[in-house]
């Protein structure tokens, strides 16, 4: 299970250090004595929590999952918890400061913090007894529900001593990795240093040069996204929007975007040079008593009070990049009253600019061709970029609430989102932020249900206010675990309650070519069994165990060679198998949380060849117990009325014993009636019903002569002859493979049960280990580096468009896939033949 303490002072952890902790845990228990202990809060029960559905890049995945990928992306630390320390970053006399309360509050074991607040304390307080150990789950939860107190705790990964040395911040070789949101926040020496960085890159432009930036560029850029992560999740909507080089508390990076396309997209000069500004203003003075009119007046006025913000904003940030301090703030109520001003104007103009657009087409044969022409180009124009602006709109009243990295919590009513074909420049998110459903504006949070809405927000207040308990409070443990049910219950109930009501704001707002129903599904609210499918499979890691049970087997069959041989030999058997079928509920909870077919990234096709190789090996080891049996099955399954064998029957050499012939033929005429109806459901699955990807059968019965396409017509039917020579094959022996699969649960045992025949079976297989040691030792070496190598990323991503069909994901790859584990096995038998010839 990747779950270990990290201090933040250690060295650089990676997946090795996992091994020697382990290895070193009866060296810890024995020294226990002379190691200063982790201290934790009291057991918190936070399961509903760590289960709770979010949204993060096209994927639904459970909190523990966003949890360990925020983590490792901000602290670069895996696994399902983290320890902190205070030692080494901040001076002892400076502990009891007032700056440090906050840290003073995550750390309550520490005697000496208590003693320097009494009045007239004069003495230093010392470092806390011990670190600070928090789960995932709940490190999270404390990151957004008491944001201030982490404020001056170091936890932002910056180790490298030429960083840490020019921002003026504390180096000792392997103890300073971290630093503090304060720390960057106020760092002179960053903001100087990102002024000359933009320096260079203006002059690097100014000479028509590539900017090429230098490793502790890269190094500043890394830290600076680190810590933008941090800000973006704890994201309080309620602070000023600001804008500088460093983020701050309140920044909104993805409003400004947005903002700044919307002021673009106004000032943008057509093909006969009219801007979007202009064409407006003209219609605004056509007739002061005209509907159209006033509301291209409200919507100037509207981009007007926009247009202000957004200066004090772009102002406030080069003032910032240019050392002046302070800089203008905008505060929330401003900014969403303009933003929800101008949402209105857009709805209303758009409206308007369609209908406009309309009537000139209807009226169009009744004027004169140029000045038909003229208008019809000019609302349409304008009715696809007034479209465009309410688009825009919407975005800027989402993006005050979140900065494109809040938890998303439950599906949003944004029509937008779930659109088939979307432009990329279209950020809409099909779920609603955490602080959009906390602080949402009435505007907002309009067409959701009020009464869930309300129900939410005092949840998660009671469950803010439990969490900030003082940690030494008897009652904190029991308040949590109470109030974080309650909050995953009234966003499950939310989310629930909004399901119906998109799929109502899709039937409106976007046409039947428009609509994307997968998207529609994939994107609704989970059920708690996905969430828990997937938990379980962070907490029990299986793939880390299939190395470790390859290795055991490989150990095992080493251990055949010398003494209990064959006790040794069938116990590496008994390992190797249960190793398998481990490593196969691996992939069954891949596949449950995916829905696809476990090969759609590099991690998951390195781990499928050893397993697929593990079953080759297995199958050859084994095939002298199995072979008699399924042979018997495959004949058992063979029409009882041919003449002659069917194509693959067995020469009469091999012909099955006496024993089994009598049931071969009751088997033979019983499964005549099940394999007619496999062959008419194979037809029909493959060449008549319509598959889910892109609606058309597999297999098409007859050439579809009128989309030849770009290779003409004979590569058109070249292509249906292989597909129906494919089908052919499919109906006709895919049934019979099916029936011979479950005869030979019947026939494998009656071959035993000849004379002497299970006893001669077995004295067979002992020559044949050479496969199974084979298929262990080599599965032991993939199953380890998919699990060690840092390259493979092993967390669940959205699957690639030209992935996305089930059927031939599991036809076409997996059989490509399966190839490479026959290719790995020969491998490693030839390297065993190549040692057997060199060394005997």
């Amino acid at each position: 299970m990747k779950s270990f303490t990290v201090h933040l002072g250690a060295a650089n952890k990676n997946k090795m250090a996992r091994l020697a902790f382990a290895g070193l845990m009866a060296a810890g228990v024995v020294a226990a004595g002379l190691v200063a202990p982790v201290w934790s809060a009291e057991k918190i029960d936070l399961s509903a929590w760590r289960e709770m559905p979010v949204y993060d890049h096209g994927r639904i995945k459970p909190l523990d999952t966003l949890g360990a990928e925020v983590m490792d992306a901000i602290c670069n630390r895996g696994g399902s918890s983290i320890t902190f320390t205070l030692e080494g970053y901040i001076p002892s006399e400076s502990l009891g400061e007032e700056r440090y309360a906050g840290a003073r509050r995550l750390f309550p074991d520490n005697p000496a913090f208590s003693a320097n607040q009494q009045a007239g304390a004069k003495k230093s307080p010392a470092y806390p007894k011990s670190p600070l150990k928090l789960s995932t789950e709940e490190l999270i939860l404390s990151w957004l529900v008491a944001t201030d107190d982490w404020e001056e705790v170091p936890f932002i990964y910056a180790p490298h001593e030429e960083l840490r040395s020019k921002m003026g911040w504390p180096v000792e070789k392997g103890v300073q990795k971290y630093v503090s949101p304060q720390q960057i926040e106020q760092s002179e020496e960053l903001v100087a240093y990102l002024q000359e960085l933009n320096s260079r890159q203006e002059n690097a432009g100014a000479a028509q040069q590539t900017f090429e930036p230098t490793p502790l560029d890269e190094l500043v850029q890394e830290m600076l996204e680190r810590y933008s992560r941090f800000r973006t999740l704890t994201l309080n909507p309620e602070d000023p929007l600001t804008h500088s080089p460093v983020k701050m508390p309140g920044s909104r990076t993805g409003f400004i975007k947005q903002l700044s396309e919307m002021l673009t997209l106004a000032r943008k000069r057509n093909t006969r040079g009219q801007t979007l500004a202009g064409v407006l203003q003209m219609l605004a003075r056509f007739d002061e008593k005209n509907q159209l009119s006033i509301h291209t007046s409200e919507m100037l006025s509207a981009l007007e009070a926009c247009q202000d913000i957004a200066s004090r904003l772009f102002e406030s940030g080069r003032a910032s990049l240019g050392g002046a301090a302070g800089g203008q703030t905008i505060e929330l109520a401003e900014a969403r009253d303009a933003v929800i001003r101008l949402e209105r104007a857009a709805v209303v103009l758009e409206e308007d600019l369609t209908e406009q657009f309309k009537t000139v087409q209807k009226n169009a044969k009744t004027m004169p061709s140029a000045q038909a022409a003229s208008l019809f180009t000019m609302f349409r124009e304008l009715s696809s970029k007034a479209k465009e602006l309410n688009r825009l709109a919407k975005e800027m009243h989402y993006a005050l609430y979140d900065d494109g990295g809040s938890l998303m919590v439950v599906p949003a009513l944004n029509a937008s989102a779930l659109a088939k074909h979307r432009e990329t420049r279209n950020t809409a998110q099909p779920w609603l932020s955490l602080p959009a459903v906390i602080y949402g504006d009435d505007t907002l949070l309009a067409p959701y249900p009020a009464a869930r809405i309300a129900h939410a927000r005092a949840a998660w207040k009671r469950l803010s206010t439990a969490f900030n308990l003082d940690r030494n409070d008897a009652q904190r443990g029991p308040a949590i675990g109470e109030a974080q049910r309650a909050w995953v219950e009234s966003i499950r109930a939310l989310g629930e309650a909004i399901t119906p009501l998109r799929e109502e704001r899709v039937r409106q707002e976007l046409t039947s070519l428009e609509r994307d129903s997968a998207v529609l599904a994939y994107t609704a609210y989970p059920s708690p069994e996905q969430m828990e499918i997937e938990v379980r499979y962070n907490r029990i890691d299986p793939f880390l165990w299939s190395w470790v049970l390859s290795l055991l087997a490989t150990l095992c069959f080493a251990l055949s060679f010398g003494v209990a041989r064959k006790t040794m030999f069938w116990m590496a058997i008994g390992v190797m198998f249960f190793g398998l079928a481990w490593t196969t509920y691996g992939f069954y909870m891949r596949v449950m949380i995916t829905g696809w077919a476990p090969v759609t990234n590099m991690y998951e096709t390195v781990v499928y060849v050893p397993y697929f190789m593990s079953w080759l090996g297995a199958w050859f080891l084994l095939q002298p117990i199995l072979s008699r049996g399924m042979s018997d099955a495959w004949r058992s399954t063979a029409l009882p009325f041919t003449a002659s064998p069917e194509l693959g029957e067995a020469k009469e050499s091999s012909a099955p014993p006496e024993g089994s012939s009598r049931w071969q033929k009751v088997f033979q005429w019983g499964s005549l009636l099940p394999r007619i109806g496999l062959m008419a459901f194979f037809l029909l699955f493959l060449s008549v019903w319509h598959y889910a990807d892109g609606g058309r059968p597999i297999f098409q019965l007859l050439p579809n002569l009128d989309a030849a396409g770009s290779g003409g017509l004979a590569n058109q039917i070249g292509v249906w002859a292989v597909g129906l020579t494919c089908l052919a094959i499919s109906v006709w022996f895919g049934p019979r493979i099916v029936l011979m699969a479950a005869s030979s649960l019947f026939f494998v045992p009656l071959s035993w049960r000849q004379p002497g025949a299970f006893r001669r079976m077995i004295s067979e297989v002992y020559p044949l280990q050479g496969f199974a040691i084979a298929a262990s030792l080599g599965g032991f070496l993939l199953y380890y580096l998919a699990w060690f190598a840092p390259v493979l990323n092993e967390s669940f991503s959205p699957l690639q468009p030209v992935l996305r069909s089930n059927f031939w994901l599991t036809i076409h790859v997996l059989t490509i896939v399966s190839s490479y584990g026959a290719g790995l096995l020969a491998w490693v038998l030839g390297l065993g033949a190549i040692c057997y010839y060199l060394f005997g």
